[in-house]
């Protein structure tokens, strides 16, 4: 079985290739196609990723790429003729007039969402979903195809694999963790709802989409249920974090192969220098980080012999 991997880009193209050299290194043999989605970044981007696919560097992978028709950014979107079922006509209004003073149209198109393009274009059941800040230490794309191969029924299928957390944005962070959801203990009755607004989110639980397997049958049918796009941000929550919700509502298991901080940075680490890609953009609590391309750069030459220009 092979999968797609697609991967959201704004701004940190050196990152982004380096981070698919690191995967490539240990997962080339599971990977067909790569689709990166570009949101509007600065010129010079596109160049870089033209330039990528060109090399073939990353054989046997094909590279695609494409740009985003309007900025998405990291607040909710809206799409022409889309109503999500939990949306009331008021607020689907105010979406459209935030997407106008924020991303300058009304809508923006379905693929224009972070991961739709994969999930639309892809001929594979399964893509794997990564960010463009990682360091793979293993081959975790590998143990997760595994798990799903080995755990997986015909009538109960795995809707998303992965990195299962946000906790920090949980009320039940100190008496909840990944290993006691993965044995079936929920903090409360209304899991995985977090019982009201938590630093503003509704959703904190979910398969945290920096690195996870989501089943493209599972995506697919909830947008057509509940008109919600697996990459927005729906419902006062994160990406993925009501899809989370509503996919196990549609009867979808969810799995996490490694819940504990220690087994994942065995094979794998997100961010730079203690801090996540958007500390890039805004501060989140932690300062603002500082992107400097030139260490990306160097990196991936001096590991993988490759020139990003």
């Amino acid at each position: 079985m092979k999968v797609d991997v697609s991967i959201q880009s704004y701004n940190k193209p050196e990152f982004l290739i380096h981070t698919l050299f690191n995967l490539h290194k240990y997962s080339k043999s599971h990977v067909d196609t790569v689709w990166i989605n570009g949101d509007r970044s600065t010129s010079g981007v596109v160049e870089k990723y033209r330039d990528l696919a060109e090399s073939d560097a990353l054989y046997p992978w094909k590279i695609k790429y494409r740009i985003n028709s309007r900025r998405i950014g990291w607040w909710p979107n809206h799409v022409r003729g889309v109503r999500p079922r939990y949306l009331s006509n008021f607020r689907r209004l105010v979406r459209s007039v935030h997407n106008v003073y924020r991303g300058g149209a009304f809508h923006v198109l379905p693929e224009d969402i972070r991961y739709q393009w994969a999930i639309s274009s892809t001929d594979k059941k399964y893509i794997f979903i990564i960010h463009d800040d990682m360091f793979f230490h293993g081959d975790v794309l590998g143990l997760y195809m595994r798990y799903i191969q080995d755990n997986s029924t015909t009538s109960n299928e795995f809707g998303i694999v992965g990195d299962l957390g946000q906790c920090w944005r949980c009320k039940y962070k100190d008496k909840c963790s990944p290993q006691l959801i993965m044995e079936g203990h929920f903090p409360s009755p209304s899991w995985p709802e977090s019982d009201g607004l938590v630093k503003g989110h509704k959703w904190s639980c979910r398969i945290n989409e920096w690195c996870c397997i989501l089943n493209v049958d599972a995506a697919r049918s909830v947008f057509e249920q509940d008109g919600i796009f697996f990459g927005n941000y729906d419902d006062s929550g994160d990406i993925g974090a009501y899809w989370f919700a509503r996919a196990i509502a549609a009867g979808y298991r969810f799995g996490d192969p490694l819940p504990s901080a220690h087994r994942r940075a065995e094979l794998y680490s997100h961010g730079f220098q203690g801090k996540s890609g958007h500390s890039v953009w805004l501060d989140q609590g932690a300062g603002k980080n500082v992107y400097d391309p030139s260490i990306f750069v160097k990196m991936t030459y001096q590991d993988y012999g490759y020139r990003i220009r």
